[in-house]
């Protein structure tokens, strides 16, 4: 009887959860879009235009790379399933808040530190060059001098533009390390004093629906960082439905959330035009969905070799997602003192694998040494997601996954 009571006030524990493979592949893609959307959008506002026989087509050329500020939003929902889970991990350990936040904290600043200097160096290197007239002036790269001024550098630095009011981020791609930076800190607010892993997840289901209330209340409005947490929030919606899936309680916050966000969407273009999350909801409802309904197939579609090469990009996506802009930076402005504007299609299949080169290069320089130990067993364990490996390893490899990082 005692042992009855003990286990009917013990809280429901979730199923273990295998590794997700395809999350890597999924930030391979949205590391290429960003970088897609980048170079593209370089060469547009620098008036090196491609210009095609029929304007058309020269519209569907654009529109293509308008749609590589999707890449942001993916690594938002994909940072929301990890964080939940490793904040899991701590709770199920019996480790508190400070541990939580010091390995969030060590995954993200030392590589973003290395990435800022060295997009220092190059951005100053390329300021020089302009001055002299050794490269052409562009929207990168203008006349002038960066701006170092110790105000700006410790808002840089510290990732804390919203502490320091009219700073400019030099690594333009910094904004959102200042979100998930911010993310981490509430979900580490939410560990505190809960005693299972649903209490957590119900916690921060709270927060994305007061979130997603104040979008639909005072578009506009909701403050830093809570006006982009829905997008992380549905990442942690994705957890809870793939380790809960027998709850009917699970399916149907997932359907609440759902709905809560295409309420949203049914907003007046006016409305949605206040707020930066409201204009990209219907992608991160679709996008969740994918990671859901795919979940069940993802021993299998690890199988195929082209998903195995973009899991393998997906491993150093953090180093391609911060090193991106100065590599293309450098290999744009050479470029286009060779190349006429009509070869803009010839530049892209230049910029792009040299970015992911060098980005490689650059993780196995640096970001690796900076991974958890998890992280890092995880890697040789899957050696396989590299093509080239048998099948025997490729198994032995799965099997021995059990954890997602």
């Amino acid at each position: 009887m005692i042992a009855d009571d003990v286990a009917c006030t013990e809280p429901r524990k979730l199923a273990p959860i295998a590794t997700y493979k395809t999350l890597d592949v999924w930030r391979a893609i949205a590391a290429i879009l960003v970088v897609f959307r980048h170079i593209g959008g370089t060469y547009y506002t620098d008036h090196y235009l491609y210009k095609p026989a029929t304007p058309s087509l020269r519209t569907a050329f654009w529109t293509v790379i308008g749609c590589g500020g999707a890449g942001i939003w993916i690594f938002f929902v994909i940072s929301g399933f990890c964080i939940c889970h490793a904040a899991c991990r701590c709770i199920a350990r019996g480790t508190g808040t400070s541990v939580f936040l010091n390995a969030r904290l060590r995954r993200i600043y030392p590589t973003y530190i290395a990435a800022f200097f060295l997009n220092l160096a190059v951005m100053s290197t390329a300021y020089y060059m302009v001055d002299h007239h050794l490269i052409r002036h562009s929207t990168t790269v203008s006349h002038g001098a960066l701006n170092l001024s110790p105000y700006n550098l410790a808002a840089n630095l510290t990732l804390g533009y919203h502490l320091f009011p009219g700073s400019d981020a030099l690594l333009v791609v910094s904004w959102t390390l200042a979100y998930e930076i911010a993310f981490y800190v509430v979900t580490g607010a939410a560990i505190w004093g809960v005693k299972s892993e649903l209490g957590l997840l119900y916690r921060l289901h709270a927060i994305t629906l007061v979130c997603i209330c104040c979008d639909l209340v005072f578009p506009g409005h909701t403050p830093y960082p809570f006006d982009l947490w829905p997008a992380f929030g549905m990442g942690v919606v994705v957890y809870h439905m793939i380790r809960d899936k027998s709850n009917v309680g699970a399916v149907r916050l997932g359907l609440y959330m759902l709905m809560a966000q295409a309420l949203l969407i049914l907003r007046s273009e006016s409305l949605l035009s206040h707020t930066i999350y409201g204009d990209n909801a219907l992608l991160i409802i679709l996008f969740s969905g994918c990671l859901v309904v795919l979940h069940p197939y993802d021993r299998a579609l690890m199988q195929q070799k082209a998903l195995k090469w973009l899991a393998f990009i997906g491993t150093f996506s953090y180093s391609l997602y911060l090193v991106h802009l100065p590599i293309t930076a450098a290999t744009t402005a050479l470029l286009k003192r060779v190349l006429p504007g009509h070869y803009i299609p010839v530049m892209f299949l230049v910029d792009i694998p040299l970015a992911v080169f060098f980005s490689w290069l650059f993780f196995v320089l640096v970001e690796r040494h900076f991974l958890s130990a998890g992280a890092q067993n995880r890697m040789v364990e899957e050696r396989a997601v590299t093509p080239g490996e048998s099948s025997g390893e490729a198994q032995k490899a799965t099997a021995q996954s059990s954890q997602v990082q």
